[in-house]
């Protein structure tokens, strides 16, 4: 028997362990340990769980955690890291990395952008933690693929939320009293923005475009605001499923079976509240808000999971 453990920051590790309870065969045991942002907590987790038999982290807080990582895997702990860059190297700090091609959605919200917002603009992009190769990767993208006449504002790359919603809204509303134009919001955790997205009503001011990742809470939102305060919105897939690759090769791995081919995964546009291509907006009033229904596990059992 194999027990695999899944680490990082609670608001996304939250939100995959069904992709990992749905992708381990019956013989495999998953352990999953949700830990909280900090760097800290997150090391000496990692750092104690050399029991198992495979790990497969989400390394929110990257080259932090690599001690953590390279102290695992050198006591023999089957390691993967995965959708963040934690740095080091395979064979040498870890058995391998499962990425995500986070450049990918940049350009396909570069490309959004250039069409319904044309003719440039001021772009507020949030992201994650300070440093994540995630964010970089995804302002890098934008900036290659869009003109010079649309300015990213705020601090660049990109304005560090942890993905925290609390956080967001602290800081987007300094943002909006910064910046008397917003013409689009960019964020790679989407259902962050929800408590803050009212913040431009209350101030009188529209609610900019929105190019983002889905999730079942924003998906309602922008429904709900479409009387009142309308706005157009694009999100690429959240990427839960890019841990479904990382736990094939912990099993693999760590069993002795044919490893995957495919070391990294591509999310596609998921949502287009303009063209409706290849869907439109999919708000789903009968399932959580913690639904994301861009993943291959349907929505119906993303609410079994917690039951």
């Amino acid at each position: 028997m194999i027990a695999v453990a899944a680490f990082g920051v609670a608001s996304f590790v939250a939100m995959t362990i069904g992709m990992v309870e749905a992708e381990v065969e019956e013989e495999v045991v998953v352990m999953v340990e949700v830990v909280e942002v900090e760097i800290v907590v997150m090391v000496v987790v990692v750092d104690a769980m050399v029991a198992v038999d495979a790990m497969v982290v989400f390394p929110d807080a990257g080259k932090a955690v690599l001690p953590a990582l390279t102290a695992a895997y050198r006591t023999g702990v089957v390691t993967v890291p995965y959708r963040i860059d934690p740095g080091g190297k395979p064979g040498v700090n870890y058995d391998t990395w499962i990425g995500d091609d986070f450049a990918n959605d940049g350009r396909n919200w570069a490309g959004w952008i250039n069409k319904n917002v044309p003719g440039g603009g001021n772009i507020l992009f949030l992201g994650g933690p300070p440093g994540n190769s995630q964010s970089i990767a995804e302002y890098q993208a934008m900036r290659q693929n869009l003109p010079e006449t649309y300015t990213f504002i705020g601090q660049t790359p990109f304005q560090p939320t942890n993905w925290d919603p609390t956080l967001t809204q602290q800081l987007l509303s300094a943002d909006i009293a910064k910046y008397p134009k917003i013409d689009v919001i960019v964020s790679d955790f989407g259902p962050t923005l929800v408590s803050s997205l009212p913040l431009f009503a209350r101030s009188g001011r529209p609610i900019p475009a929105l190019a983002t990742t889905d999730g079942n809470s924003l998906s309602c939102f922008w429904a709900d605001s479409q009387a009142g305060s309308p706005f157009k919105m694009v999100t690429v897939a959240t990427g839960n499923d890019n841990v479904r690759l990382a736990v094939q090769h912990a099993v693999a791995r760590a069993t002795g079976g044919q490893v995957p081919t495919a070391d990294a995964f591509r999310g596609p546009v998921f949502e287009d509240s303009v063209s409706s291509r290849p869907n439109g907006v999919q708000c789903r009033r009968d399932l959580p808000d913690d639904t994301y229904l861009s993943a291959e596990i349907s929505g119906e059992q993303q609410a079994q999971i917690d039951k």
